[in-house]
């Protein structure tokens, strides 16, 4: 079977990833459950998570709750929904902070840098807020990674993004000078946070009492490095009510380039 736990880490955290699944194995192996030994890594590019989410042999991962609402939720099984601990925003739920540079006013057509066209808090959001607010957005900047649209924004090869609160949040812990190039323009509503899945609906139960153990477990340090205070049960429903954006924004803003 497979493990992977991809959404919120970083090359600070990965030992703070390693202990809290050695935890989380310590109680599958008590509760008889075979469990690999080791976190899988080899599929942390974004263009390959999708290897991960729909992996028959999955155990357990999280993955962004868009793609799983519309393209796999009936393959898997939700386990449960993150307390990311984020302020005025229910448990199981995370919203995104629409950047801009530090200073910089809108274009009237801004470019956004998104980090996948799959992504909730990062193109979905986006969308959804733009159009909110009467945007014409011009073609995005596909970077990759919430932190590469972070620069991009701050190097002005966009004008404008949304990230991940809970990314926000790590990204002044461990790369504050990219935080410090922004200011956040707004605040996306709150939708159903990335869940924890797995392809074994025999073992939900097993799983969501294996990482709620662990959970209990960490420091509040370590809680802090993986944004994660607990685990939720929110209803498959609630992430197939996620807004979709309007068809032509979301075509016409399509056409993305890669970054240098």
């Amino acid at each position: 079977m497979r493990a992977a736990l991809p959404m919120y880490e970083r090359p600070q955290t990965r030992g703070v990833h390693d202990r809290f699944w050695a935890l989380i194995l310590e109680e599958l192996t008590a509760a008889g459950i075979d469990a690999p030994a080791d976190l899988d890594r080899s599929g942390f590019a974004a263009a390959d998570l999708w290897s991960i989410w729909t992996d028959p042999e999955l155990l357990l991962t999280q993955t962004c709750g868009l793609p799983f609402a519309r393209h796999f939720s009936s393959d898997v099984t939700l386990v449960g929904s993150p307390n990311l601990n984020l302020p005025g925003t229910p448990a199981g739920h995370y919203f995104s902070h629409i950047v801009k540079r530090a200073g910089a006013s809108l274009p009237d057509q801004p470019r956004p840098a998104i980090n996948d066209t799959h992504s909730q808090s990062g193109w979905n959001a986006m969308l959804c807020w733009s159009e909110d607010q009467g945007l014409d957005l011009r073609e995005a900047l596909l970077t990759g990674a919430h932190f590469e649209s972070l620069r991009a924004v701050g190097s002005a090869r966009a004008d404008i993004a949304a990230i991940d609160a809970a990314t926000w949040r790590l990204a002044a812990r461990y790369a504050p000078e990219l935080c410090d190039a922004l200011e956040i323009l707004d605040d996306t509503p709150p939708t159903p946070a990335p869940p924890f899945i797995t392809a074994k609906p025999e073992l939900v139960a097993p799983l969501q009492n294996a990482l709620s153990a662990a959970i209990a477990r960490l420091t509040d340090e370590d809680k802090t490095a993986l944004s994660l205070w607990g685990v939720v049960t929110l209803p498959l429903e609630a992430y197939n009510t996620v807004r979709a954006a309007r068809t032509d924004q979301a075509k016409n803003a399509c056409h993305t380039a890669k970054t240098a």
